[in-house]
């Protein structure tokens, strides 16, 4: 690969790129292999690499490439427009999360219900001999009465 021009944008915060890429009897560059040599080239994170087109001479060998370079993460989810599927992407993640924090919070209250269930029923064992305790000395009071 082999970088033919590099200007950095006075408006945004990235670098753009025009490259050729040689292959020749090979299949075009796939965006994935674009970007790790364009990361190797520069020496830049693989994710802050944008590519914008691949263009490929029928017969060639060569294919031209553009392609964007951005500062860091955050400038480039801020320039970068989201597809359909990354949308719809983001969109099923939140409500995934929404169900799980249901689930949780329903597990949760079975939870505490089976164990105030638990505690009642610990309370009235404890209650039942007491009760019985008592009969007895109340039938004991009664025999010495008589």
């Amino acid at each position: 690969m082999k970088i033919i021009k590099q200007d950095k944008s006075s408006l945004l915060p990235r670098i753009d790129i025009v490259a050729n890429m040689e292959h020749v009897n090979k299949r075009t560059p796939s965006n994935e292999e674009v970007i790790k040599e364009l990361s190797k080239l520069m020496k830049i994170d693989k994710e802050l690499i944008l590519i914008k087109h691949i263009y490929d001479g029928y017969g060639s060998g060569v294919s031209n490439i553009e392609a964007y370079a951005y500062d860091s993460k955050e400038d480039m989810a801020l320039i970068t427009k989201k597809g359909k599927k990354e949308k719809e992407k983001e969109a099923k993640a939140i409500e995934d999360a929404q169900k799980a924090a249901e689930e949780a919070k329903k597990k949760a209250e079975e939870e505490a219900k089976m164990k105030a269930e638990e505690e009642a029923k610990v309370e009235e064992v404890k209650e039942e001999p007491v009760a019985e305790e008592k009969v007895e000395e109340e039938d004991g009071k009664k025999t010495d009465e008589e």
